[in-house]
């Protein structure tokens, strides 16, 4: 199995400011996040890429394949919360 890598991307979340959003999730691949998701691998690819963001990574990794969200202008120390997929 490969090795757990973190994505993240931009995305409408209601509720959040100017409802966008950051999302992030601990995936083995680009396949697993659109499963996930529900996302077409064309959303994907204008608005995700795997990161590097220590703290995005940190949250992530603590539960592989639950994806989080948090608003745009969020400040660092505000929890992320977990995002359903009927929301996407």
């Amino acid at each position: 199995m490969a090795t757990l890598k973190v994505y993240g991307w931009t995305g409408m979340a209601p509720g959040m400011p100017h409802n966008q959003a950051r999302f992030i999730v601990a995936a083995h691949s680009v396949a697993e996040v659109l499963r996930l998701t529900g996302m077409t691998r064309h959303q994907f690819n204008q608005n995700g890429c795997e990161t590097g963001n220590l703290r995005e990574v940190s949250r992530a990794m603590r539960e592989p394949g639950t994806v989080f969200y948090r608003g745009l202008d969020a400040w660092r120390d505000e929890p992320w919360l977990t995002h359903e997929r009927s929301q996407t």
